[in-house]
């Protein structure tokens, strides 16, 4: 069932260019620092997203960027991300009213880990693409509950925003007129991003991923890994999906610390070098029908004096694009 629906919704992306929309424009180092809602207290937070920002054009919403206004690595508890449509030209304070035409659930994180890079578009782990019908408005909503650190966001006085710190499940929010964070709405170019935290191994020195290439079909992106242990044999988990129930707390195995975050369809066999560093690259057919995929990855190297035996990196996201 899941293999039809992303091959269907593939075919939808490849029949669409590499895009992006930029709302309001494509300038992620400027406007104004705001906490909401990634840098304050548990908010429930909806932006609205005017058709013609999205050139009334049916799309599938594949990824979704914002602007940091800080380099950090945040960290939170639950992330929940919506997407729905709306006829009506504004939002109502009324969370669910935003909501009602059917709202999709596109990310649902137990434990976001987020690195962000200030004055940069910085990609949400967007796991469920959302099919946009060209017609309506579309509604963005975030429930963020805040952890150790979070970051401030760029926003414009474009377009709406209705809000609620301290959320517990209450109906109503505050409408804060046309004040929402800047937005990138992904429907066919190809990004990389990095998520989560990995656990430190007997070196104390804590696995660490990186993309690089390019997740463009035809061409090659690579996953690299650094901070093994000089050549340590190591996993590497390939997946499509980083999903419920991911990510899982391997604390419960004995691996303090550690998560598995990739739901892996292939687990790849490398070693890293003297410094403790391992690559591996995917090639990606010239396939239009590839537009839209999203191949995660992450390493878990061989460590006999860690907790458990080995350690995990954070992982990475490659979307698939024209």
């Amino acid at each position: 069932m899941r293999t039809t629906m992303l091959a269907c919704l593939a075919a939808i992306a490849a029949s669409l260019p590499a895009q992006s929309f930029y709302i309001p424009t494509n300038t992620p180092s400027t406007g104004t620092n705001n906490v909401f809602p990634f840098g304050t207290s548990t908010m429930r937070y909806q932006a609205l997203i005017r058709v013609t920002e999205l050139n009334s054009t049916p799309a599938l919403i594949t990824g979704f960027g914002l602007a940091a206004g800080s380099t950090a690595v945040c960290s939170y508890g639950p992330v929940t991300m919506k997407m729905a449509h709306l006829a009506s030209p504004t939002l109502s304070t009324t969370f669910d009213v935003n909501l009602a035409a059917g709202a999709v659930t596109t990310m649902d994180v137990p434990a976001f880990v987020w690195p962000v890079t200030a004055s940069v578009w910085n990609d949400i782990d967007l796991q469920t693409p959302f099919v946009y019908n060209g017609v309506d408005n579309l509604v963005v909503e975030f429930l963020v509950t805040q952890g150790t650190l979070g970051t401030a966001l760029k926003r414009d006085a474009t377009n709406q925003r209705v809000y609620l710190g301290s959320y517990a499940g209450q109906l109503v929010g505050t409408n804060g007129g046309n004040t929402a964070f800047k937005m990138r709405v992904i429907t066919g170019d190809a990004t990389l991003a990095r998520f989560g935290r990995g656990c430190a191994g007997s070196n104390s020195l804590t696995p660490n991923l990186t993309l690089t290439g390019s997740s463009q079909i035809g061409q090659t992106f690579t996953s690299d890994l650094s901070n093994a242990l000089p050549n340590a044999l190591c996993f590497v988990a390939l997946g499509f999906s980083s999903a419920l129930p991911f990510p899982i707390d391997l604390s419960v195995y004995g691996m303090t610390g550690c998560w598995a975050y990739v739901s892996a369809v292939a687990t790849l066999l490398t070693i890293a070098d003297g410094a403790g560093a391992a690559s591996t690259s995917t090639t990606l057919p010239n396939d239009p029908g590839l537009v839209g995929l999203v191949i995660y990855s992450q390493y878990a190297p061989l460590d006999a004096g860690a907790p458990g035996g080995l350690t995990t990196s954070n992982y990475g996201r490659a979307l698939v694009g024209n």
